[in-house]
């Protein structure tokens, strides 16, 4: 399949995706969690980037240093 080719979510049903994609694993835990299909996990990871989520790519670490920590909130 060529990239073009390739469907791309819209808004409401990537939202939609990832609405029952999460559902499952709110209901049903670590169960839900092997229910979930591949395109509702590809719509969670997107609503996610779309929220502003940095990706980490695999093998990497976070800096701990770039935490948020409201005021109070640090040990």
């Amino acid at each position: 399949m060529a990239k073009a080719d390739i469907p791309r979510f819209a808004g409401p049903d990537l939202l939609t995706l990832a609405g029952r994609g999460v559902g499952k694993v709110d209901l049903w835990g670590k169960r839900g969690a092997t229910l979930v299909t591949v395109e509702e996990v590809e719509a969670m990871a997107c609503a996610l980037a779309l929220l502003g989520v940095t990706p980490i790519e695999p093998g990497t670490y976070s800096n701990a240093n770039h935490v948020t920590h409201t005021e109070g909130e640090r040990a």
